[in-house]
């Protein structure tokens, strides 16, 4: 198991069970465990040879135009929603993570290509 621990308030620190990261027996044991450099990604190696690397957060990305906003809902799939109505009007799956979004009234620009 690897527990992640809340230390923001350097005062009490506080264990954040929904984060724990539970192995099994095929994947091993933890043997080895480190953050990269900017704190983004956990990257864990087990006693059987595996190598795990979990991200830390998604980062924020999104964009409008007038009623429509798209946002990353997670590192490879975008929403779309209209906030006239609060619904959703569509999900897009992208095959990499985008460093950009843009978004007009048929369609979605990311960092490769335009979709809608």
């Amino acid at each position: 198991k690897v527990r992640m621990i809340d230390m923001q308030d350097m005062t009490r620190w506080t264990e954040e069970t929904k984060d724990t990261l539970d192995f099994s027996y095929e994947t091993g044991n933890p043997s080895c465990v480190e953050w990269t450099s900017d704190g983004q990604i956990l990257t864990v190696a087990t006693e059987n040879g595996n190598l795990m690397s979990y991200l830390g957060s998604i980062p924020v990305l999104s964009t409008t135009n007038g009623i429509l906003v798209a946002y990353l809902q997670s590192l490879q799939s975008v929403k779309i929603i209209s906030v006239a109505d609060q619904k959703q009007m569509m999900e897009v799956h992208l095959k990499i993570e985008p460093s950009f979004l843009a978004i007009g009234p048929t369609c979605l620009g990311n960092t490769h290509k335009l979709r809608w």
